[in-house]
């Protein structure tokens, strides 16, 4: 029978995409419950097809957004790759570099955090930016300008490290205690946060993260500024994955 052949081939769509599909090709109401009727058997049956057609589907978005982010990348690379009064980790003169976009609150950057530590060891030619992007509310942005401001004593690195181990939740307590664990003066901290300049960084990582349209943390931009070639990836991964990406742009 030629509908049973077409639903059968269709079927990994779904019930409710095919009988919109029955409809639009005039099939009448038994026809359309015939037609739903045999997908949901082949679905019962089959519900690997659903996983596959999921996991299509995923690939699909992640292709496209991939495409997307690296047109963005490639428009705004000046902004994305401009280091000026950031944190700067590994090579500072590589033309490999690697920015993220991280929370500390957030519990996958925390994973991700000797990740990229060991990335940078394992790559001397590599760059990293650390965008800091606190979306997880005030406490977040509280680490996020302390974090910043520890820049003026030469600290960001050691209490970039113990801020992302700590991780959620993260209290204003919490980060003044962990400043003074790594030999922080927290009364200039406290006043070097307020500097506009710390301010100015953040809020030029959220119009970068605007302009990439990153929807949630972590993200990676990782770039070749001489061969302007641009890859991005969002989320959690694992050290093979990224380094995979970086030698692609090599």
């Amino acid at each position: 029978m030629k509908i049973r052949h077409i639903l059968y081939t269709l079927a990994f769509c779904g019930a409710f995409i095919l009988s919109g599909m029955a409809s639009a090709q005039s099939f009448n109401q038994s026809q359309i419950k015939e037609i739903q009727g045999i997908i949901h058997g082949y679905l019962i049956h089959n519900p690997t097809v659903l996983v596959e057609a999921s996991r299509a589907l995923q690939q699909q978005q992640q292709t496209a957004a991939q495409k997307g982010a690296v047109q963005a990348i490639t428009k705004y690379a000046d902004k994305v790759f401009n280091s000026d009064g950031k944190p700067v980790a590994g090579n500072p003169k590589g033309n490999i570099t690697l920015v993220e976009f991280f929370d500390y609150q957030c519990p996958h950057c925390q994973t991700m955090g000797p990740i990229i530590v060991n990335l940078i060891k394992a790559n001397p030619n590599l760059k990293v930016i650390y965008a800091d992007w606190p979306i997880f509310g005030g406490n977040s942005q509280f680490a996020a300008q302390a974090a910043v401001a520890a820049m003026q004593q030469g600290k960001y690195a050691p209490f970039h490290a113990a801020l992302t181990k700590k991780g959620y939740p993260l209290t204003k307590k919490d980060v003044v205690a962990i400043a003074k664990t790594i030999g922080i003066n927290t009364e200039k901290l406290q006043k070097d946060m307020k500097d506009p300049s710390v301010a100015k960084v953040l809020k030029n990582n959220f119009g970068i993260a605007k302009d990439l349209k990153i929807m949630g943390t972590p993200a990676f931009v990782i770039g070749n500024t001489k061969t302007q070639q641009y890859k991005f990836f969002d989320g959690q991964t694992d050290q093979d994955t990224l380094q995979k990406i970086i030698d692609s742009v090599k």
